[in-house]
């Protein structure tokens, strides 16, 4: 084959080559039906949606501006699960207004986390130690007119914990605990991490006013109680801890006082609390929700 027949072919390879190029690109090029549009931002979240990180600020900080929408200035990742979670949702605004601003946001805490209000007369409910944060719409969904807020409960500790924290009430999550260095009243008594060596876990808290309950009948109602949040099959493991009720002197909240002292009408509060019998052990794990699993006293 001479080198100009050669020629003649690669050259016609060539143009079919840039013919078929100039094709795809204009069949590329060429409008399709519709009509554009943008992405839609998520939607809010639902109650029982789960926070998966424990970098968050607590409490509930609102935008400074004086014009416009009021607006929670954290936003934190929210999803759907089932498994482990440090915060999780109890409560959604769909929007938030002046007069939010006044009121108590998020006030919906004690009563998903069964801590009954102080009315005496009332059974003992969780001493759940949890806290509650806010977060709303990222930018493109307030700019999408999203205005929600979303109440999250937390461990006050940053705790994490598996499913969802009322699915075993009024068992609470282990990281729920309330535990504290010394036994006794908890005024200026810090709250210290249940798995280090600590006195006292308290289990039950509860409203009280005189109506001729003696010690004796608070201690058996707060054994039951006990039984309930620690799901323990015995809760004094044998004698291996104390399980009684406190009630808290109304005149000096750092003193306990003997029910049947309260004056008539006399209005306070008992704690439940569990601790290790001999004044010489500790506690090194919480005992809400420990079932039968080994009773951790150091």
């Amino acid at each position: 084959m001479t080198n100009q027949r050669r020629w003649g072919i690669t050259v016609l390879i060539a143009a079919l080559v840039g013919l078929a190029t100039i094709s795809v690109v204009g069949h590329a090029l060429r409008p399709v039906p519709g009509t554009a549009s943008a992405v839609s931002p998520p939607g809010p979240p639902s109650v029982g949606d789960c926070l998966s990180t424990p970098d968050f600020a607590e409490g509930i900080a609102f935008s400074e501006s004086t014009a416009g929408p009021i607006r929670v200035t954290q936003v934190l990742p929210l999803a759907p699960c089932s498994g482990p979670r440090f915060g999780e949702v109890f409560e959604l605004l769909p929007v938030l207004t002046g007069a939010d601003r006044q009121r108590a946001v998020c006030s919906g805490l004690d009563a998903f986390a069964g801590r009954s209000p102080a009315v005496p007369g009332q059974e003992w409910s969780p001493a759940s130690a949890v806290s509650v944060v806010a977060t709303g719409p990222n930018d493109r969904q307030f700019a999408a007119g999203q205005r929600w807020v979303a109440c999250v409960i937390t461990a006050a500790l940053r705790g994490q914990w598996d499913g969802p924290s009322r699915q075993h009430f009024p068992a609470i999550p282990s990281a729920f605990a309330a535990c504290f260095g010394r036994v006794g009243p908890l005024r200026f008594a810090p709250l210290v991490d249940c798995n280090s060596p600590h006195r006292m876990e308290v289990l039950g808290r509860m409203p009280i006013i005189h109506t001729g309950q003696t010690q004796k009948d608070l201690d058996t109602t707060c054994q039951r109680w006990a039984s309930k949040v620690t799901l323990m099959p015995e809760v004094t493991a044998g004698g291996l801890l104390s399980v009684r009720a406190l009630v808290i002197d109304p005149q000096d909240s750092q003193e306990v006082i003997d029910p049947a002292s309260l004056a008539e009408g006399e209005k306070t509060f008992a704690m439940c609390i569990g601790f290790p019998s001999a004044e010489d052990r500790m506690l090194v794990g919480p005992l809400a929700s420990l079932g039968s699993a080994p009773v951790p006293i150091g």
